[in-house]
């Protein structure tokens, strides 16, 4: 689950802030060279690169860079991930990137149904002012791929609520400014990052502390957030936001959505996309769960094979 929530995070970053694709993508180079001059290579200084220390800062706290080594004199950085970094660098270099603001028409083809929640997503996504929208409801439900997707958007940044950035969510806005903030389980967050959405979501404004001072940001921000409850929120955040729930899918639902899905999406049999659904419903209602398995699959008796040895949790 950490290994795909890390995966998934470092594919957003790069997709939604050309900046974040600088800095990588010199890393990249910087390292190469470094390792090919010297088998003790230590890394990178951020004057290297170049990049500001704050927001060299949020990307060790997200988790793509790492400290390597420190002195007293100097710090050295390194990719944590140097080989996923140049995976997601090809693959958004590959992909017809949109103008920041500009919604694809496909954005919510992979979600099956929800057509009211599509409509109102997408009527905030094309209004003048924010309108912050809040999905609720359990695990395996259409919701997190709502916020999958609309994390996808250019000038998105997805967060979880429980760890967006040790230092604080209001250093995660001021450093990245997303035009869209994608927050999954909101409900996790601490006190203090409550406080930074509320200010964000009645007046655009975003205040932190730095070196004693207080510093205030101005930004437009759509909040999309997703959580399992709402009795977590406090109310006047709620207040905030739009909200719509989701209930899990019965057996029915679940095994039409992903039949819908295979066929269309993968391009599998009907009849072979009717039994991977079948069978992975004897333990999720996770639609992603019947998508890998159809990836993985191309027969029944392929699908027999790994369902015997699939654990609730081990796909994502």
């Amino acid at each position: 689950m950490q290994e795909q929530d890390q995966r998934q995070k470092v594919f957003r970053m790069l997709a939604a802030n050309p900046e974040v694709r600088r800095v990588m993508a010199r890393a990249l180079e910087v390292e190469e060279e470094g390792r090919a001059s010297s088998p003790h290579y230590l890394g990178w200084r951020w004057d290297e690169i170049p990049i500001q220390t704050q927001k060299l800062r949020v990307l060790v706290e997200e988790g793509l860079v790492k400290v390597n080594y420190k002195s007293q004199s100097s710090t050295e950085y390194l990719l944590r991930e140097p080989e996923l970094v140049q995976q997601a660098l090809e693959v958004v270099g590959e992909e017809e990137q949109l103008e920041e603001g500009q919604i694809p028409a496909n954005l919510f083809d992979m979600i099956v149904g929800h057509e009211e929640v599509k409509h109102w997503v997408q009527k905030s996504l094309t209004s003048p002012r924010p309108v912050h929208i809040l999905l609720v409801g359990p695990p395996a439900t259409a919701k997190s791929m709502f916020l999958e997707a609309l994390g996808s958007l250019p000038g998105s940044q997805y967060a979880l609520g429980g760890s967006s950035s040790r230092a604080g969510i209001a250093d995660f806005l001021v450093n990245f400014r997303p035009r869209y903030l994608v927050l999954d389980e909101i409900d996790k967050m601490n006190r203090e990052d409550f406080s930074v959405l509320l200010s964000l979501m009645q007046s655009g404004v975003v205040a932190r502390l730095k070196k004693g001072m207080r510093e205030t940001d101005h930004m437009t921000t759509w909040v999309f957030a997703g959580c399992n409850r709402r009795d977590r929120l406090p109310p006047e955040l709620m207040s905030r936001f739009v909200t719509f729930d989701f209930i899990p899918y019965t057996r029915a639902e679940f095994v039409e959505v992903a039949v819908t899905v295979i066929t269309q999406h993968l391009g599998k049999d009907e009849a072979l996309a009717r039994y991977i659904a079948e069978q992975v419903a004897k333990r999720t209602r996770d639609v992603r769960q019947a998508i890998h398995v159809a990836e993985l699959c191309d027969s029944p008796d392929e699908v027999d094979r790994f369902e015997s040895g699939a654990e609730p949790g081990r796909l994502l």
